[in-house]
């Protein structure tokens, strides 16, 4: 992983390839590894977070562009706004400072969409950091569109804070 911060490639940052993102699609259909790709557990509760930083114009082109890929066949659960496009999303360090935590950010197929800001985040963020030495990519379902008043509006679909408590493994 690059110690560039994944807003600053146009496409895809150093690390992550479109193959990465196949294989995130079948990672998340499958539940299982496919490639270096592994999907968020989906046995624990699920939640969504919405993506901050979704308004800046680069990464509103980037997310703009992405509602023409073709969604994910195979989701498990859907998003309350049945037009909300689902993508496989790979999670990446974000080098942001965060008070009492980290923010994780989140690579759509043709780059940075934005990063989640709380204490899932967080989470998140050391999940993504216990497997980087062995470059393992934590995937999971980004919905694009999920708000029909901000067109910029991208949520992402992972396990509840409480479930992953004491989860994490290094």
């Amino acid at each position: 992983m690059t110690a560039r911060p994944p807003w600053d490639f146009p496409s895809l940052p150093d690390g992550i390839t479109s193959r990465d993102f196949e294989d995130a699609a079948t990672s998340l259909a499958t539940g299982t590894h496919s490639g270096r790709v592994q999907s968020l557990p989906t046995g624990l509760p699920q939640r969504t977070s919405r993506l901050l930083g979704t308004n800046y114009p680069n990464n509103a082109l980037r997310i703009s562009a992405a509602m023409t890929y073709p969604p994910l066949a195979r989701v498990s659960g859907r998003h309350t706004w049945d037009r909300a496009i689902p993508l496989p999303g790979i999670l990446w360090p974000d080098p942001s400072p965060m008070e009492g935590g980290r923010p994780v950010a989140v690579i759509l197929p043709n780059g940075y969409a934005g990063s989640i800001w709380n204490k899932t985040g967080t989470i998140l963020a050391q999940w993504v950091d216990s497997h980087a030495k062995a470059h393992w990519l934590w995937a999971t379902v980004v919905y694009l569109g999920s708000d029909e008043l901000d067109t910029t509006a991208v949520e992402v679909r992972h396990p509840t804070y409480s479930s992953m408590v004491g989860t994490l493994r290094a």
